[in-house]
């Protein structure tokens, strides 16, 4: 029954995303220091799934039901968070990789730093409301008195990879394992 509207979200999603595509992934790359684990990367129009990123794949999926510029956000949410889960089975997190609960958490919470501390990131999703770009009314209530203390280190690094290593050692302590 909302075949025609997928088709057209794919559509008018892919449209606004093209704006903003190359700008991205440079900047993610630039700020995390890693480069992307894949040369392209896709995004599944989804009936009934918000976001969902992929551990190792190149795949995300975005709900269809949402404003085609104001979908961006998430959709970079969500390549971020499969970027970061690339970067924890590099150097110098490969060899002592955290536990995959630490690992997401940790992916969650450095896309929404990227997409909503870095001011370079923020001119790709202008009209966004300041309550907005750094959330704190997520799906993930149980993350965000992590989130606030890890917002607060983004702001400090300049290096990202020092960033998660501090985040591994901050999240070990206050996530239940």
């Amino acid at each position: 029954s909302i075949g025609t509207y997928l088709r057209k979200s794919q559509r008018l999603y892919k449209e606004s995303w093209a704006a903003v595509n190359d700008r991205f992934f440079r900047l993610v790359n630039q700020r995390t220091g890693y480069p992307w684990e894949h040369d392209e990367y896709r995004c599944v129009v989804s009936a009934f799934h918000r976001g969902i990123s992929d551990w190792h794949g190149s795949t995300i999926a975005r709900i269809w039901s949402e404003n085609p510029f104001t979908m961006r956000k998430i959709t970079a949410h969500e390549l971020i968070v499969a970027h970061i889960f690339s970067i924890f089975r590099q150097p110098p997190f490969a060899a002592e990789r955290p536990d995959d609960s630490i690992v997401w958490a940790l992916a969650e919470i450095s896309a929404w730093c990227i997409t909503g501390l870095e001011p370079a990131a923020l001119k790709l999703w202008p009209w966004l409301p300041a309550v907005e770009r750094f959330p704190f009314d997520h799906n993930y209530p149980e993350l965000v008195p992590l989130q606030r203390e890890l917002g607060r280190l983004y702001l400090r690094s300049n290096d990202f990879s020092i960033f998660l290593i501090k985040s591994v050692k901050v999240a070990r302590r206050k996530l239940p394992t």
